[in-house]
């Protein structure tokens, strides 16, 4: 994958949402909406053209593969860049926060420990 600058870039979102204990106090399976979907990953249509750049259309890829396989149908609005642009921070958002072996797919609530944990592993991720 030759989105390697924007993968790092959403793993330092997700480090910095973390660092402001988003997540604090919740249940683990609600970690990856609070911290990808409850607030734009990118707002304005020019930042997130900039942002995707010569991987627009690999960004592209990766959202209708992953909205196909979860859904069976595509509905992100692929001519939005902004639009794009989240879509893909959410995708790889869920790459990266399953790579923590704390299971965040439970009611269970996640404690200061749980996020230190989370970040370590965050930190690591290729």
């Amino acid at each position: 994958m030759t989105l390697t600058k924007q993968t790092e870039d959403v793993k330092q979102y997700i480090l910095d949402q973390l660092d402001d204990n988003i997540g604090l106090d919740q249940d683990g399976s609600e970690l990856h909406h609070e911290t990808l979907n409850t607030n734009y990953f990118m707002v304005y249509t020019n930042e997130a053209k900039q942002w995707l750049n010569d991987s627009y259309s690999e960004a592209v890829e990766v959202v209708q593969e992953w909205e196909t396989s979860n859904f069976g149908q595509v509905s992100t609005d692929f001519s939005d860049a902004a639009a794009v642009a989240n879509m893909f921070a959410y995708v790889i958002g869920e790459d990266i926060l399953s790579c923590t072996p704390v299971n965040i797919n439970t009611n269970r609530k996640l404690n200061e420990n749980t996020l230190q944990i989370i970040k370590l592993f965050v930190k690591h991720y290729n």
